[in-house]
């Protein structure tokens, strides 16, 4: 079974994992070991509150007889070591990160922002809503004039990189570099290279294309990347951009 891992947050998972859902017909688990408390339930997880209650050998044999190809993962709902483990049951892994730290937490108030507003979310987690409309709610300007305007805090943008960055620097040391994949973000979603770089991850990962929902799902003009819009959603833009080298996961 093969596995997508967020190294960042924000870092394009999510759409990777849908798409390879909608265009390749594998099935993917969503963030099995999330054990965030509206998660608390999910079938597969490896704690339950703080006690462990199966290993993740056991989880992925789970996962496998219920006819799971694939695992949508994030960093922060495991121990390092239990990613490492991770890496090495796993067939094959594709690592995804943001190089830039402050773009991180920029895109995740932006999308927590306008999930707020909008009640929409990837993966009918929060509405049942087609692609189509999540598109034309974020290619639709106006609709940021209604976000809420906070300031990001430098510190506790200074607190959460330090942990991705001890994140990334132990899970990428002494890569099996046959069976791991990674993926920095804007090279993935920020050019149109995306259209030639999804078919070589399926390729990696040994599945195929059968349709072309992907290009949607994957486009980069459905993503929060918009600087213009950032500067007119978060009052210390200009502040955060000054200050953006500091904080770069390597």
């Amino acid at each position: 079974m093969n596995v997508i891992l967020g190294l960042t947050p924000r870092c394009g998972t999510t759409s990777l994992a849908k798409a390879i859902r909608q265009s390749c017909d594998r099935s993917v688990a969503i963030e099995p070991f999330n054990s965030t408390p509206h998660n608390r339930d999910r079938p597969y997880a490896v704690y339950k509150g703080h006690d462990q209650i199966r290993s993740l050998n056991s989880s992925f044999a789970m996962m496998r007889n219920d006819g799971h190809d694939c695992i949508k993962h994030l960093y922060y709902q495991l121990s390092p070591e239990e990613n490492k483990t991770l890496l090495e049951i796993a067939e094959n892994t594709i690592l995804l990160y943001r190089k830039y730290f402050v773009d991180t937490m920029i895109s995740r108030y932006m999308s927590t922002s306008f999930n707020n507003l909008t009640k929409l979310g990837w993966m009918g987690r929060k509405v049942d809503c087609d692609d189509r409309r999540y598109a034309e709610y974020v290619a639709n300007k106006k609709i940021y004039d209604s976000l809420e305007r906070s300031p990001l805090l430098i510190d506790n943008i200074n607190r959460k990189y330090l942990v991705a960055q001890h994140s990334f620097t132990s899970l990428t040391q002494d890569l099996e570099e046959e069976s791991v994949m990674l993926m920095e973000y804007d090279s993935l979603y920020n050019t149109e290279e995306v259209y030639n770089v999804f078919p070589s991850i399926v390729d990696f990962l040994g599945y195929k294309i059968y349709n072309d929902e992907w290009r949607g799902i994957m486009s980069p003009h459905n993503k929060f990347n918009s600087h213009d819009i950032y500067r007119r959603v978060i009052p210390n833009y200009e502040e955060l951009m000054n200050c953006r080298d500091e904080f770069i996961i390597e």
